[in-house]
């Protein structure tokens, strides 16, 4: 072989080398992407319940996802942590971050993990905003978490509601008594 053919192999062996990098690249940038739900339940007292759901749409697996931005030195978060079978968790009480950890089962590309929670004095959309993923091939990627806050009647507003409801009965067998329609 010549010196220009040669160098003609090399050059088109690099070019599509570089090529096939950019539709790697391309296809990581349109297709990935890691969610983190979590709802948020008030428990009474100051104490809310966060139940955490992790979707890896990654082509790589997870193997730690990271709530950041918690409260420090949190009672309630460290005796509270829960994960489905094959994961761990974490709590660091100084830097505010709950980590859930693969053990044995990891965050699969294209799966949805749920069971993880915790309680925290954290009220919705004061804390754990965001988080950070690490994949199992050094990928880290960063989001904001979605949050969705159910609503737990007080219990000042369910006696409320139980005491009209006893007003109102009582007032329809008032009615039927005096022959009233009712």
């Amino acid at each position: 072989m010549t010196n220009a053919a040669t160098e003609w192999k090399s050059l088109t062996a690099l070019v599509s080398l570089a090529s096939g990098a950019v539709v790697l690249l391309a296809a990581e940038v349109a297709g990935g992407a890691v969610v983190v739900d979590a709802t948020v339940s008030p428990v009474g007292g100051g104490i809310f319940h966060y139940d955490v759901a992790i979707t890896n749409s990654e082509a790589e697996d997870l193997v730690l996802v990271s709530l950041l931005h918690g409260p420090l030195s949190d009672p309630y978060i460290e005796p509270s942590l829960t994960a489905p079978a094959g994961f761990l968790t974490s709590y660091d009480d100084g830097l505010g971050i709950v980590d859930f950890l693969a053990d044995s089962a990891l965050f699969n590309a294209g799966s949805t993990t749920s069971g993880f929670s915790f309680n925290s004095v954290a009220a919705p959309m004061t804390a754990f905003g965001d988080f950070e993923a690490l994949g199992d091939f050094g990928g880290s990627f960063r989001g904001l978490v979605n949050l969705t806050v159910t609503a737990v009647p007080e219990p000042g507003a369910l006696a409320l509601l139980a005491l009209g409801s006893v007003a109102l009965a009582g007032a329809a067998k008032r009615r039927r008594r005096l022959g009233q329609p009712g």
